[in-house]
């Protein structure tokens, strides 16, 4: 049996995780141990409140993100329903924001 604090970590886990689910968005993160930095975090829930914002959110088809770990020949890119930010980490907030939202 698990103690209560591992239980309560674990749920807490879960509920976050939950946050980001929904058919029409979705993060991807290459590679996959990407998701794990804590600025990347703070990205994907930066760009999931402009995507689930009321004006956004309602006009919202199927949108795939894809966060990469090394730097592109562009810092961003749209192609087919597809956003691709390439090293979101080495940006500033506000570029971050900025490049995303252009691709928007």
């Amino acid at each position: 049996m698990q103690a209560p604090d591992e239980t309560e970590k674990k749920s807490k886990k879960i509920e976050k995780t939950k946050s980001y689910i929904n058919p029409l968005v979705h993060f991807h993160y290459l590679p996959k141990s990407y998701e794990e930095k804590q600025k990347t975090q703070i990205y994907t829930a930066l760009l999931s409140a402009f995507y689930y914002s009321d004006p956004i959110y309602n006009k919202l088809e199927t949108l795939h993100t894809y966060f990469y770990e090394e730097k592109g020949d562009t810092r961003g890119r749209m192609k087919n329903k597809k956003i691709h930010i390439f090293s979101p980490t080495n940006m500033k907030a506000d570029e971050f924001l900025a490049v995303s939202i252009h691709e928007f």
